[in-house]
């Protein structure tokens, strides 16, 4: 499963990433619950799965904790440009800045695009990271 929830001051809202959980779980349509009863459902569901739920550039731990699944076997991989120090049972990683011959390599094998090409779009996109993310594209 995975979700983008925005990681700013206009981050997603946690119960329309629930409910696109609960739509890919196979949940029944119905109107939308509470955010605390979409996430019990949410719960429910993935209590005898093992899933593995990407949370995409998320804004603090109170958007996260609505998101985690129950499951034992399951995992949760997520990206943040804050360190979420209050959730739980967590290995949190530091991924540094590559180094720019890292990022170039990186960046032209990913678009297939020539060094003079790669250098000009480092120059447009100013380390804009999603750019990334996005061609190379959310799990479906």
């Amino acid at each position: 499963l995975y979700a983008d929830l925005g990681g700013g001051p206009a981050s997603a809202d946690p119960l329309a990433a629930l409910s696109g959980f609960l739509r890919a779980l196979g949940a029944p349509a119905r109107d939308v619950g509470t955010l605390g009863e979409d996430a019990a459902r949410f719960r429910s569901l993935t209590a005898g799965r093992a899933l593995l739920v990407v949370l995409d550039n998320a804004a603090d731990a109170a958007q996260v904790r609505w998101l985690l699944p129950a499951g034992p076997g399951s995992a949760v991989l997520i990206t943040s440009r804050r360190v979420l120090t209050t959730i739980t049972s967590v290995e949190s990683i530091a991924v540094p800045v590559l180094p720019d011959a890292d990022a170039n390599r990186l960046l032209a094998r990913v678009t297939g695009w020539d060094d003079r090409t790669v250098n000009t779009a480092k120059l447009t996109l100013s380390g804009q990271f999603t750019f990334l993310a996005h061609r190379v594209g959310p799990p479906q």
